[in-house]
């Protein structure tokens, strides 16, 4: 038979680790709460390198110099063709002159967004 001090003794042991549990639990709330406000964010995308062209043979492989010159045409001919579009009476050189302002847009967004050709898509089999 156990001693009355025995079980006091045994039931101090178990109200401690009771006890400073729910301390450790706020404790530990808390600094993953400071860790998860404090960590240093990851740098903006916009300091990353642009990896646009690629090393396989399907891989953007135009010209990028020659792609963003066809993207500045297109912003000039864009702007161009929207000034004359809002001109409310168009005589019938201007309507001329819209058209052609639209398949030059036209051109110019293949060019922009020309990634290169693809290269042997299907596999050649010995």
């Amino acid at each position: 038979m156990e001693s009355p001090t025995s079980s006091l003794t045994e039931y101090s042991k178990q109200s401690w680790k009771t006890a400073w549990f729910i301390p450790g639990l706020l404790t530990g709330a808390l600094l993953l709460a400071c860790v998860l406000v404090y960590w240093p964010s990851p740098p903006p995308v916009k300091e990353r390198v642009n990896m646009e062209k690629s090393s396989g043979r399907n891989g953007k492989h135009a010209n990028s110099k020659a792609r963003e010159k066809a993207k500045e045409a297109l912003d000039k001919v864009k702007k161009e063709a929207d000034e004359l579009d809002a001109k409310i009476n168009k005589s019938p050189d201007d309507k001329k002159q819209l058209d052609k302002l639209e398949k030059k847009i036209k051109h110019l967004q293949k060019k922009k967004d020309f990634g290169g050709e693809n290269h042997a898509q299907k596999h050649k089999g010995h």
